[in-house]
């Protein structure tokens, strides 16, 4: 947690591996992650970690299920098997009924389940969620925030989240303030 600007997006960007740090390293587990080469790197993403981010990131043509379906495809999984885990993360989300839609079709907190389940669809050990409520009004964060739960319990992953709304960083089992981009 931590005011705008203090360097939060900047430590979760690193830490899912889409910036390398320009100094020092960081580890997941017994792995340091921040010595990977390119080719590592895209490979954790896509297998170890999954990603939420405040303005959902969805690809505007494609459907539901294909928005959580492509990165399933580019990881190396089958049309049909991609297609599948799609339609399972996008129903575990509540969104069975909207397989078909395209982003313009569905409201605010829609597009954030469907990027959810996106992060969902790989199994992954972490996800990182940048401001996953930044966007939506406050039944909407409480919605999201309530899925993330269940669906931690249920599944088991970590969910490493960036936030500077304090009632949302509450719900956190841990809480770190970040501040000039220093833990506080």
């Amino acid at each position: 947690m931590g005011p705008s600007g203090s360097g939060k997006s900047t430590l979760m960007h690193i830490l899912s591996g889409i910036d390398k740090p320009e100094e020092g390293s960081f580890f997941v587990g017994d792995e340091e992650v921040s010595a990977y080469s390119e080719a590592k790197i895209t490979e954790y993403r896509r297998t170890k970690i999954g990603i939420i981010f405040q303005f959902f990131n969805l690809m505007p043509y494609l459907s539901s299920v294909e928005n959580v379906s492509l990165p399933l495809y580019l990881a190396g999984k089958g049309k049909k098997e991609a297609h599948m885990l799609a339609e399972e993360s996008l129903s575990l989300v509540g969104l069975s009924q909207r397989f078909a839609h395209k982003p313009y079709e569905l409201s605010g907190g829609e597009q954030q389940r469907v990027a959810i389940a996106r992060s969902i669809a790989n199994r992954p050990e972490i996800i990182f969620a940048d401001e996953p409520t930044g966007n939506l009004d406050t039944e909407n964060s409480n919605r999201i925030m309530e899925l993330l739960i269940h669906l931690q319990k249920e599944r088991g992953f970590t969910i490493v989240m960036v936030t500077h709304n304090t009632e949302i960083g509450a719900m956190g089992d841990i809480q770190l303030k970040i501040k000039d981009g220093r833990l506080a």
